[in-house]
């Protein structure tokens, strides 16, 4: 279920549900300064943790005691998933909002007066332990946090939302990005902007040399989003750049790069495709 997201659908999340929710803005800050401290490599953004924060939380409320199995492996759990959507191996930053993604749900098991939350809570304070984690930097910027917006307030948003019955945030997260999925598919967003058909093409032979060097250009941090924030995803930077500058729709990036960087097929390494580019500069 959880993936990535791209810009406009974080834009189209806060705007239809997150930009009112006090849940969500008292992680929104804290959660948006590590993910702009991450220069290359695996990032989450605050829709996304929080996303992974609510699945956590409604698991819990819908099945309270039936959940302990999966909170006494949570940290592992989550550490995975996120392993999973990283492109490459980056085992500090998977670990790290891991981390921050436990944090979060502890903190918020925490705040509610109900013993087997609390029991849970303190489960998971043992697992981040063994992680050294949280960070005195993140405790502080998570707790600091909500006490800008109001403790009290916020316990009792949370708590109120725990013991309803009808509220399910991981389901009207997820009914959004389907709708906005389903919406993209067939054309029904006269708001984006259209993408004109380029007249330049990739010469025979040199697509997986392109691809290589804007890989190269994404782990740099030459390439962001219009907006400025830090872009996440190589394969849709990649893409997104083949169809809009060579009408490329059809590229797996992924697949290309590993087999441009078969030590067995490719002897010369991934050197050779700069080699070229290079020897013409200078």
């Amino acid at each position: 279920m959880l993936h990535l997201l791209r810009r406009n659908e974080k834009e189209n999340l806060r705007s239809k549900l997150l930009d009112e929710n006090i849940l969500f803005k008292a992680f929104q800050t804290p959660i948006r300064v590590f993910e702009a401290e991450v220069v290359t490599g695996f990032r989450l953004s605050p829709e996304e943790v929080f996303w992974q924060v609510v699945i956590v939380l409604d698991k819990i409320k819908e099945h309270q005691k039936d959940a302990w199995p999966d909170i006494r492996g949570l940290w592992n759990d989550i550490y995975i998933d996120y392993r999973e959507l990283s492109d490459e191996y980056d085992d500090k930053n998977v670990r790290l909002f891991a981390s921050l993604t436990v944090f979060v749900v502890q903190v918020c098991l925490g705040c509610i007066d109900v013993p087997l939350y609390r029991t849970m809570a303190f489960e998971m304070a043992s697992q981040l332990a063994k992680e050294n984690q949280p960070s005195e930097r993140m405790k502080a910027a998570v707790l600091n946090n909500i006490a800008r917006i109001g403790t009290c307030k916020f316990e009792t948003i949370l708590h109120d939302y725990m013991n309803s019955d009808g509220a399910w945030l991981s389901e009207d997260i997820k009914d959004i990005l389907d709708d906005f999925s389903v919406a993209t598919e067939q054309g029904n967003l006269p708001d984006s902007p259209p993408v004109d058909s380029s007249s330049l093409r990739i010469a025979q032979g040199k697509q997986t040399s392109i691809t290589v060097i804007l890989e190269a250009m994404y782990k740099a941090g030459w390439i962001e989003k219009s907006n400025g924030e830090k872009v996440t995803n190589r394969d849709d930077v990649i893409k997104e750049v083949l169809k809009r500058a060579f009408n490329v729709t059809k590229a797996s990036p992924t697949q290309i790069l590993q087999a441009a960087k078969d030590p067995i097929k490719n002897k010369l390494g991934i050197d050779k495709y700069f080699d070229e580019l290079k020897s013409v500069m200078e």
